[in-house]
């Protein structure tokens, strides 16, 4: 936990900095926006529990009870930011001009949010242990759950952007194509050395990276201004040509 701390710290600067960035800025009201604003938050509140798990662990020691359910609360963090993520990789993947998913409780969504509450049952309720040596770290049937649902999130998500290639602007999404195999071998890293938390890190670090790609308020507003000027200027050569025909 020591050796990761530096990332952590970094992370907890950057990711603030975006939020507040973020939310001044007008945005549009769109289930992109939504789910990236609930990864700024969930990401926000990863950092925060990882640092709290080290405040208990490096410096007030002890406390073996908190240090548990700090964990369970991490490993539920993980659980929940890696499958918001996959719910927007999706979304991006499947979106195009005349199928603007425009509510979060669309009904196409409700599949994830029962898988979501079944793997979070089950990631509670599965057993996580702390090492006892010098350097604490987690390990146990819930955390290797969690790695496993993980790389099925990464399965899922590699799966959606090529299915749905021909939607996709693969230039502006790269990052996100890179994070999937980046995030793979993290994962890879956390399993070998478990003290090296490298998990959060990376997700804030993608989640800064969409803003900067995709999310950014200013650069989403001039595309629909761009779209919808085009859209007028159809509207109107069309209504030039049926003026033309007509007479």
């Amino acid at each position: 936990m020591v050796s990761s701390l530096f990332f952590q710290i970094c992370s907890l600067f950057y990711i603030v900095l975006i939020i507040i960035i973020y939310f001044s800025k007008k945005r549009i009201n769109s289930i992109e926006n939504e789910l990236y604003s609930f990864l700024l938050i969930i990401n926000l509140i990863g950092i925060l529990l990882e640092l709290l798990m080290y405040l208990f662990v490096n410096v007030l020691g002890g406390y073996i009870f908190i240090q548990n359910l700090i964990s369970k609360l991490i490993l539920v963090y993980f659980l929940t930011w890696i499958s918001v993520f996959s719910v927007y990789i999706y979304t991006i993947s499947k979106k195009n001009e005349k199928d603007e998913i425009s509510k979060i409780n669309n009904k196409r969504f409700l599949p994830f949010i029962v898988i979501y509450f079944v793997l979070l049952v089950i990631t509670v309720f599965l057993p996580i242990y702390i090492s006892d040596g010098d350097v604490a770290y987690t390990y146990g049937p819930s955390v290797d759950f969690i790695s496993f649902i993980s790389i099925v999130n990464i399965i899922f998500m590699l799966i959606c952007l090529l299915k749905n290639i021909r939607k996709v602007n693969v230039k502006k999404f790269s990052p996100l194509i890179v994070f999937l195999f980046v995030g793979s071998f993290v994962i890879g890293i956390q399993r070998i050395c478990p003290t090296l938390l490298l998990i959060t890190p990376l997700e804030a670090f993608v989640t800064t990276l969409l803003y900067h790609t995709i999310e950014n308020p200013d650069l989403k507003m001039m595309n629909e201004l761009e779209l919808a000027k085009n859209s007028a200027e159809k509207a109107n050569n069309a209504k030039t040509e049926f003026l033309s025909s007509m007479s």
